[in-house]
């Protein structure tokens, strides 16, 4: 596992946190042009707004997504 930069390319505002469980209340948000590193062993996780928004997610390998509730897993 890495850490993982996540950049807003267009759209946005994305709103992020960390944690098993989404929390909108807490979360913190960033804007097209900017990034944040979530950081490797942490559970974390983004909203994009209802008109969507383009990230980049960069890390260098090996890298893998898993959710901390597998039901949430979007490939299932």
């Amino acid at each position: 596992m890495a850490d993982e930069a996540v950049r807003v390319v267009s759209g946005g505002p994305l709103a992020f946190g960390m944690g098993d469980k989404l929390d909108k209340a807490a979360a913190g948000s960033f804007e097209k042009g900017y990034h944040i590193t979530m950081q490797s062993g942490m559970n974390h996780w983004v909203v994009a707004p209802e008109g969507g928004a383009t990230v980049q997610v960069s890390a260098m390998g090996p890298f893998q997504i898993v959710y901390a509730d597998p039901k949430d897993d979007p490939r299932k």
